[in-house]
């Protein structure tokens, strides 16, 4: 069991490198990070189930819905330092437009995608995630002793993500 696990940013950067300034990394780690406070808190006190609440589909658009809303502003104030900061190495720097403003819908994108995705994969790994509770128990999601297999899966998105925006940057930078 390991709460906070980088592998779900795996998926994420696919998504990032494909979408673009239409998806906020930021927003999807922070959703992420949320969700999984729940699991050291419920570890360190011993509690069960350790993915609970935040751990369903309810659970994780509530998170999704405060990162969104209390988001916005630190979020935005982030992109730009890391923006000026790609600028001053690099006039040049394809971080630039990766760092681009943050619209509400990037952050939407990220912060819907980063608690369903978290969901999901927690689920498809944990017994005790409870995916549509309230409205059922079961977790229809889990695929048993496949752990390791869905940590490989996101570990290959992620070199899968940061080779294409690598090409993808290698072609803005050729035109």
């Amino acid at each position: 069991m390991m709460p906070v696990t980088p592998f779900h940013g795996g998926p994420a950067l696919v998504v990032k490198a494909l979408a673009g300034r239409h998806f906020s990394f930021a927003a999807f780690v922070s959703t992420q990070v949320i969700i999984d406070i729940e699991s050291i808190s419920n570890i360190l006190l011993e509690r069960w189930p350790v993915h609970a609440h935040l751990h369903t589909v309810l659970g994780s658009l509530a998170v999704a819905v405060a990162v969104i809303a209390v988001g916005k502003r630190p979020l935005s104030a982030l992109n730009r330092w890391l923006r000026r900061v790609s600028i001053r190495r690099n006039a040049e720097s394809p971080l630039a437009e990766t760092f681009a403003p943050l619209s509400w819908s990037a952050l939407a994108f990220g912060a819907v995608f980063g608690g369903l995705s978290h969901v999901a994969l927690d689920g498809m790994m944990h017994a005790d995630v409870m995916p549509f509770s309230p409205w059922s128990d079961a977790n229809p999601l889990l695929i048993e002793a496949a752990f390791s297999a869905i940590h490989l899966a996101c570990a290959l998105a992620g070199f899968v993500g940061v080779g294409i925006w690598l090409l993808a940057q290698r072609s803005i930078r050729s035109h």
